[in-house]
């Protein structure tokens, strides 16, 4: 966690190009203290048909979800969208001059309650550091996945 979930319209390419949107905003929330960086994952997706204001088919928009486990302040959660607003700004405020913008940025806060996770990402980046890892993680012995889980592998774990 944190997740950066970018959905944007075809049109933002002819500005920006749609990797270039998605590493740029993958390094602002890495420079994020709060973040773990090992832990960020960004993904983004382009709306096929997107219908913005009067139609215009010029018009870009970039909405960002930022995905992230409950608990933070105020402070911090409006620090992250601004942010990331500011590094979307930067980069579509050219294109502004003379064809409709709409660029967002939102915190959704995940119930811990309702989510199950596997991945193996802090202990390959400890082995990349030389150093180990030590969280809160149980120990894959201690879940019970659902059956048809996939094995754990690769030093990963089952986390509730």
């Amino acid at each position: 966690m944190p997740h950066l979930i970018i959905e944007t319209t075809e049109s933002a390419s002819h500005v920006v190009a749609h990797d270039e949107l998605a590493k740029t905003l993958h390094l602002v929330a890495r420079s994020i203290d709060i973040f773990p960086p090992d832990a960020i994952r960004t993904r983004l997706h382009v709306a096929r048909r997107a219908l913005i204001g009067n139609g215009d088919e010029d018009a870009i928009s970039v909405h960002v979800i930022v995905r992230i486990a409950r608990g933070w302040t105020t402070v911090a959660r409006r620090n992250v969208c601004e942010r990331l607003v500011g590094a979307l700004h930067h980069l579509f405020d050219r294109a502004s001059e003379d064809r409709p913008v709409a660029l967002s940025v939102e915190i959704s806060e995940v119930d811990p309650e309702a989510r199950v996770q596997w991945h193996n990402l802090r202990e390959r980046a400890a082995r990349r550091c030389g150093a180990g890892h030590d969280d809160e993680r149980k120990p894959a012995a201690a879940l019970s996945p659902s059956p048809g889980s996939p094995p754990l592998r690769g030093g990963g774990a089952w986390s509730a």
